[in-house]
């Protein structure tokens, strides 16, 4: 396997062994600067899991349908004998409509169901549903019974009695909203710190959506623009100037969930810092 994450525990982000399967995740952006076709056209898949499709590098495509035509392309490139496994509720009305209209996909394709609001579960249905496929694994519930997770996906950083530093690499509307969801669950105060990051993201594509996220946390911004400041006007940007009034004693346990896939101008580690000296 090869997978863009670093897993805890004993595991590496990739493994060769004898098996006879073998796993590689990869989306629609362009393989290289010499080959701009999606890298995953490369890969020919036995079993291609579709989670969900949704705007994004926006260096690359001008909108949705963009990218959906890739992903019409790939399945229309598969052999006879290969699976495609498609969570509906990941995918456009539009894009199912596309599939079921054509006449060139010759892969078995199933849709799937997954309604799941905690993102660790639905992965795990989503992997489930992949196992399943493999006729010779008949327990996937226990194949799974090890894996830990991977860095960077709701990584507790610090806890203690009054704070708790969350780490995330949500950097997209949907990842952003599901993880604070989860937050939002465990029944503390959350300050949600996102540094925008991505070409789209940066794009101002998803800001309306974002503000509406935004809204249901108190909000820190990292680095942000003049233009994120002025329509995010309900935000603070997040400074070393202020970073120690978040440490101050509060009446009720404060989680500080931290999305992104940058550094957060290394804020990030001064605030833990400032939580292991203060021993809080």
């Amino acid at each position: 396997y090869l997978i863009a994450g670093v897993p805890n525990g004993k595991l590496n982000s990739w493994r060769i062994s004898s098996g006879e399967h073998f796993v590689i995740e990869a989306d629609e952006y362009d393989s290289a600067y010499f080959d701009k076709r999606p890298k995953f056209f490369h890969y020919k898949p036995n079993i291609l899991l579709i989670n969900n499709i949704e705007f994004d590098h926006g260096d690359i495509y001008s909108n949705i349908e963009e990218i959906e035509d890739q992903f019409l392309n790939l399945l229309e490139s598969l052999e006879h004998d290969s699976s495609a496994l498609i969570c509906r509720s990941g995918v456009r009305k539009n894009f199912l409509e596309q599939l079921e209209n054509s006449s060139t996909i010759a892969c078995k394709v199933k849709l799937f169901d997954v309604i799941e609001d905690d993102l660790d579960i639905l992965n795990i249905n989503l992997a489930k549903a992949v196992l399943l496929e493999i006729s010779e694994i008949k327990n996937p519930d226990y194949s799974l019974k090890g894996f830990c997770g991977v860095k960077r996906r709701f990584e507790y950083l610090f806890e203690s009695e009054k704070f708790v530093v969350i780490n995330d690499f949500a950097h997209h509307p949907t990842a952003i909203e599901k993880t604070l969801d989860k937050a939002l669950s465990l029944g503390a105060e959350v300050y949600l710190i996102v540094e925008i990051g991505s070409n789209t993201m940066k794009s101002g594509y998803h800001d309306s959506r974002l503000k509406e996220i935004f809204q249901r946390a108190k909000t820190y911004l990292v680095n942000p623009t003049p233009k994120q400041k002025e329509f995010f006007d309900d935000c603070i940007e997040l400074t070393l100037e202020n970073l120690n009034t978040l440490t101050e004693p509060a009446n009720k346990k404060r989680i500080f969930l931290m999305c992104g896939n940058k550094t957060f101008n290394g804020l990030q580690e001064h605030l833990l810092k400032n939580l292991l000296d203060t021993n809080i």
